[in-house]
């Protein structure tokens, strides 16, 4: 890829990025970023796809742990042979599975190139030279616990793994004990805790000191039950490999 090439793809990139944290900011601009469930990004990549089969090549590369595509866009003008023969960028995006942001980015910036072709040189002679490579969402199953309820901040890909090693799997999670829809954290009384009250906010807690003669009363933990009763909470749950922590 030439230099000129690149510079071109990171600047409408860069463009892009810059109109997504106004969005995030709260500013109007043209862009509109969606966070996408798996099945209706998998519809809109395909209709994408559909509407211009002349710049878009639309695959599922791989499935999930749960079966969810892995989508890979090919961006880019000409014949398949000359496509595969000239300089190619790859975009990667959703490794972290709890940064929705970056799988809508994403897919904007292709809708920027489809929308631009023709009419702007620069992204013309981009797709007419490099072919872009787009993974919208590697992570797709670490995704969907957005939309889920009750909703669990998670980033890994649920791979089954016994994480205490007591011989099952999977069989002490958290658990949504108040119904309010949200896996957050609570607070228990326990005489072998890290914590103390916060003495500005009892609402609050904050980690004895020891050096000042401080003595834990209160454990912070995920919310949910002693599943398995080992006296331990909450530390087997849905879990697996966090994608942005294995590259070699």
């Amino acid at each position: 890829m030439s230099l000129n090439v690149l510079r071109l793809a990171v600047r409408s990139l860069c463009f892009l990025l810059m109109n997504v944290a106004l969005i995030m900011a709260g500013s109007e601009v043209s862009i509109a970023a969606d966070y996408y469930r798996s099945r209706s990004l998998g519809r809109h990549l395909m209709s994408l796809a559909e509407q211009n089969p002349e710049l878009v090549r639309v695959e599922s590369i791989a499935r999930s742990i749960s079966r969810r595509n892995v989508w890979l866009l090919e961006v880019g003008r000409g014949v398949k042979q000359d496509r595969k023969a000239r300089p190619a960028m790859l975009v990667v995006a959703g490794v972290e599975g709890n940064d929705l942001i970056g799988c809508s980015t994403a897919v904007s910036w292709v809708e920027y190139l489809v929308e631009r072709y023709g009419s702007d040189a620069d992204v013309t002679r981009l797709l007419k030279t490099t072919t872009v490579y787009i993974v919208p969402r590697l992570n797709p199953d670490a995704a969907e616990y957005f939309f889920a309820r009750p909703k669990l901040e998670m980033c890994l890909n649920k791979k089954p793994a016994d994480d205490d090693h007591d011989g099952l799997i999977d069989e002490d999670g958290p658990e949504d004990i108040d119904g309010d829809g949200l896996i957050t954290w609570m607070r228990v009384e326990d005489t072998e805790g890290e914590y103390i009250l916060d003495p500005r906010d009892d609402r609050l807690l904050m980690k004895a000191d020891h050096l000042k003669g401080e003595v834990g009363a209160w454990r912070y933990l995920t919310e949910g039950t002693d599943n398995d009763k080992d006296e331990r909470w909450n530390e087997d749950g849905p879990g697996g490999v966090n994608l942005n922590h294995n590259f070699p």
